[in-house]
């Protein structure tokens, strides 16, 4: 059972949240912009329209913006530069998308070592071709050395929201998503 303590502070232009875990690990929640700036225009092909962001993330980690054809992923790119494609296309949705303004990363604090276990993304997807209405959904992907994958997808709702959380700490146990 999560116990969670609702913290609402900001600090670096990050707002944070904190729980406790059961096993005494504590998750605290760190929120970093989907917009530009800070993010950064990486490329940009007019033809196919295809762009790539970079934005800042933390503990060293970044996350690019892949956008083709009105449909959106997003890559990992840890510390040391290795990246870590999502591929929302391929394992969440195959119908246009786009992400929200905001990402939430799930950090773990164990001792005196804090790591980011997740990363939460809003994605706007349009499940319906035939209409112009799109569905928050909130994809969960985790974050750990061995594989970097999304795990969960949840309709942006306060329900929803809670879920996401929930499954973003446990993460490093679940399997990847497949479409």
């Amino acid at each position: 059972m999560l116990v969670k303590i609702v913290i609402g502070c900001a600090f670096a232009g990050q707002m944070v949240a904190a729980g406790v875990g059961q096993r005494g690990d504590s998750y605290s929640s760190a929120y970093t912009s989907l917009n530009k700036p800070p993010c950064r225009l990486q490329s940009l092909q007019v033809e196919g329209a295809n762009s790539q962001l970079s934005c800042p993330g933390v503990h060293g980690y970044r996350l690019l913006l892949l956008d083709s054809d009105g449909r959106m992923s997003v890559t990992v790119v840890s510390p040391r530069g290795s990246r870590h494609p999502l591929d929302f296309w391929e394992t969440v949705t195959a119908n246009f998308s786009s992400v929200g303004d905001r990402a939430e990363w799930r950090i773990r604090q164990r001792g005196s070592e804090a790591a980011p276990v997740a990363v939460i993304v809003p994605l706007k997807i349009n499940d319906d071709p035939e209409s112009s209405k799109a569905t928050s959904y909130l994809v969960v992907a985790r974050i750990d050395p061995g594989k970097v994958c999304a795990v969960g997808k949840f309709k942006d709702d306060a329900d929803g929201r809670t879920q996401a959380r929930s499954t973003a700490d446990a993460a490093i146990e679940l399997k990847c998503l497949t479409q």
